[in-house]
């Protein structure tokens, strides 16, 4: 399939914000800040760059489909699962034995901010809520915080082609008609 260059420089810009966000970020300590109040904060706003590039990678992973060339659903949703399911387990993993074994230790000055993720004994029920990627309990952000970009690639990567199957096998009205309906 051919590349789409308008949406790699989208990515591209999606990346680069996400960069120049964690550096701000460590520079400045804080997400407050006077450029968030600013046109520059979409340039600095890792999270909805995130968001936009897994919608975009969505996208085009729904492009096989409209051109009529895709495998079947099931085949493809395992193949992600495949691809992007054993980072999940790797870093939950890593990161709960890293808790485990820092919890309650004094934290250097340095990483005061890193060791804050621990500041509480890691439950079994938040290591499996993280490996089942359903959903987390209020607590889990101090297991693994990053862990919610892959989360949301895996749900992007698999939603949008299984939407597009659904607007083409029902039509656009269809589904748009039933999506009002299920807000009422």
């Amino acid at each position: 399939m051919e590349r789409l260059s308008q949406l790699d420089a989208l990515r591209g810009v999606a990346a680069l914000s996400v960069v120049l966000g964690h550096l701000y970020l460590a520079y400045n300590g804080s997400e407050a800040g006077w450029v968030y109040r600013t046109a520059l904060s979409p340039f600095v706003s890792g999270t909805m760059a995130v968001v936009l590039f897994f919608v975009l990678s969505g996208f085009v992973l729904s492009l096989p489909y409209a051109a009529g060339r895709g495998r079947s659903y099931p085949a493809f949703a395992v193949g992600r699962l495949i691809r992007l399911y054993p980072p999940v387990i790797v870093f939950v993993l890593i990161s709960a034995a890293i808790g485990y074994l820092i919890h309650g230790q004094p934290s250097p000055d340095g990483l005061r901010r890193a060791f804050r993720m621990w500041d509480e004994q890691v439950s079994w029920l938040n290591v499996a809520a993280h490996l089942l990627a359903l959903g987390f309990p209020a607590d889990s952000i101090r297991l693994n915080p990053p862990i919610w970009s892959l989360i949301v690639e895996i749900r992007a990567s698999l939603a949008f082609p299984l939407l597009f199957l659904i607007v083409v096998r029902f039509g656009i009205s269809s589904v748009v008609a039933f999506g009002v309906a299920s807000l009422l």
